[in-house]
């Protein structure tokens, strides 16, 4: 610690301290940082404990310019306190990091209207939370005076103004009848606005009536007083849980380890593979990545450009379409939308019909599967190999027609719009198919303004081309072949 500290750290307990907090102010020791530490202990109620703090911080014959906050159970960095000390000595007043509540449902701190971005970003917010809150001595000193807030308990170890209550906070529907039940005539708004400000009462537009904490109450007087709360959202501390675990625990969290693993872990990894996309088409193509992305954002209106209603021969050979894959199959709503009803399907010999980048064909080859990739598109399976080898994946690629009764499941994901003669496919597709065998397919056929491509007019007979197919539909993506 410096010689002439700025800083007074102040932990209000009515416990220990947690040991991983300690750890965090046994780093800040040896930091260059000019800073104090006050330990409030003995005050089982937290408002009056943080009272008296900031009472005595104001009285100290130190009279050090700004203090900090910090909970028992809270981690920090010695960064994370210089950067709140720097905020409060840039003319910040109230200002402090951000955490999660215990079991991390929530922020602990609220923005206005509820909403509070995460962006490394400073925010004004509605409401800052204690467990990482700085204070300026200017703003302590003008919610004192201006508030006029009473000295309490002033004969006893106790003694404080109480910057900190907790209390009702009415809203506008429930503090109009108690002033009815308080006032036979209804103030005037220049008396209840002064009532409001020194009473210590509170009142919220919307929303229910609740019960306001301390660090709300102090919030909301600083804003009578003109001050702005602010929270720094690059701030971001640690809030510890205490919790008792029991075998059963262990065996609870096995379980979901095995199920993150089994049934989604070859979705998460295509999906964490696929954020690379523009780096393997790089090297693939061996082209600058940077080009790559400009190709993979102009894709799909160039290809609408290219169009040349040929059908199938459109996409034997063009480059185009792999990096409109790209770009779509990168989209973050992808495996949720079109493959999420894939996962924990294992132990089957399976096509994926217009396999395109490969994506599902990998996905379904990492769960357990014999699968087969088929597209029309060399250059799609030039890449699939590709990837295939670098990645060290399963699958099975091919430009060549495959024997549709050689498989227990087909899949086409983003085909059948493509396809011109789309019956007579299906109906090749049925005919040839083993009983028993799936047919899993997800479609967009509309052309809108973007897809001339897409055969739009498809679609309101492709229920009945299935059903002709020999195909029994079960739902919008999902068919058996009958007898």
């Amino acid at each position: 610690m410096c010689e002439k500290p700025e800083l007074l750290i102040t932990v209000c307990s009515h416990r220990t301290l947690a040991a991983p907090t300690a750890g965090s102010f046994d780093q800040l020791r040896f930091s260059d940082i000019p800073w104090l530490q006050k330990l409030v202990v003995g005050d089982a109620l937290i408002s009056r404990s943080r009272s008296a703090a900031c009472t005595h911080f104001l009285e100290d014959e130190l009279q050090l310019p700004y203090m900090l906050f910090i909970d028992d159970d809270i981690t920090f960095t010695p960064q994370d306190v210089g950067t709140i000390l720097t905020h409060l000595k840039n003319g910040y007043d109230i200002i402090g990091g951000i955490y999660a509540v215990r079991g991390a449902s929530q922020l602990s701190s609220y923005g206005y209207n509820g909403r509070l971005d995460v962006d490394g970003k400073i925010h004004e917010i509605e409401y800052l939370s204690t467990g990482f809150m700085g204070i300026s001595r200017r703003a302590l000193e003008k919610i004192k005076a201006e508030l006029k807030l009473p000295e309490l308990n002033k004969n006893d170890w106790s003694r404080n103004f109480p910057f900190f209550e907790c209390g009702r906070c009415l809203n506008t529907d429930e503090f109009a009848k108690t002033l009815g039940d308080m006032f036979k005539t209804p103030p005037s708004d220049k008396f209840l606005k002064r009532w409001l400000k020194f009473s210590g009462f509170r009142v919220r537009e919307k929303g229910d009536s609740i019960y306001i904490s301390e660090d709300w109450d102090f919030c909301d007087k600083a804003r009578l007083c003109g001050i702005k709360i602010y929270a720094d959202t690059s701030v971001q501390v640690g809030h510890m849980r205490e919790q008792i675990f029991t075998p059963e625990n262990v065996l609870g969290v096995q379980q979901q380890q095995w199920r993150e693993k089994t049934i989604h872990g070859a979705q998460t990894n295509q999906m964490n593979l696929i954020q690379k996309i523009d780096e393997d088409l790089s090297e693939f193509l061996a082209q600058p990545v940077n080009k790559i992305r400009e190709q993979m954002n102009t894709a799909q209106k160039d290809l609408a450009e290219e169009w040349d209603d040929s059908g199938e021969r459109f996409y034997e050979k063009n480059t185009t379409y792999l990096f409109d894959l790209a770009l779509f199959n990168k989209q973050e709503d992808y495996f949720r939308n079109r493959l999420g009803q894939l996962v924990n399907i294992s132990k089957l010999k399976i096509l994926d019909i217009g396999c395109g980048i490969g994506t599902t064909a990998f996905m379904m080859s990492e769960q357990g599967n014999d699968v087969t990739g088929w597209d029309i598109n060399e250059d799609c399976i030039d890449f699939c190999n590709f990837k295939k080898d670098k990645y060290k994946l399963g699958g099975t690629f091919t430009t060549e027609k495959p024997d549709f009764s050689e498989f227990d499941f087909i899949i086409a994901v983003d085909t059948l719009e493509h396809i011109k003669d789309l019956k007579g496919f299906l109906k090749d597709l049925g005919t040839n198919m083993k009983y028993g065998a799936k047919f899993y397919h997800s479609d967009f056929f509309p052309k809108e303004n973007a897809w001339p491509m897409h055969y739009e007019e498809h679609a309101k007979s492709l229920d009945k081309w299935l059903g002709q197919a020999g195909l029994i539909v079960w739902d919008g993506r999902w068919c058996i072949r009958g007898q």
